[in-house]
């Protein structure tokens, strides 16, 4: 096992150690002392778990937690709708670019890059929509 693996293991097995073997438990402290990351890991874990004991606790109420939920709900929406727009614009770009490969061709291929035009527009405007949503929604939180 790497060193690297080592501290991994010795930090997630940290609080563990009554569902270890004795000779496991005694390895991942052995080791998180003679690390100097995993003494300063467990040395700043410590600091944190101290300071958040003795933080007060409170009753939040609803409306506040159904705000951050909505908030939440909207970031995870803006986050869908940008890789939506990505794709959609690679499409159209991908689109532009064979309507002008096409474009000298007569006849039924000057048809078709019409028709591809076509939808390449209509794909353009739905990321224009996409990015007008977006805005409205990152404007409302």
């Amino acid at each position: 096992m790497t060193e690297r693996e080592e501290c991994i293991q010795a930090r997630e097995n940290f609080e563990d150690t009554e569902t270890l073997a004795p000779e496991q438990s005694l390895s991942f402290e052995q080791h998180i002392r003679n690390c100097p990351d995993c003494t300063a890991w467990r040395n700043q874990t410590k600091s944190i778990t101290s300071v958040a004991v003795e933080m007060p606790m409170f009753d939040v109420p609803e409306a506040v937690t159904q705000r951050i939920m909505s908030q939440v709900q909207t970031i995870s929406e803006q986050r869908k709708w940008a890789g939506q727009s990505w794709i959609l614009s690679v499409v159209t770009i991908a689109a532009f670019a064979w309507i002008f490969a096409l474009d000298p061709l007569e006849s039924v291929n000057g048809t078709v890059s019409w028709l591809i035009g076509l939808l390449a527009l209509f794909g353009l405007k739905m990321v224009v929509e996409t990015t007008v949503k977006s805005d409205a929604i990152q404007k409302q939180a």
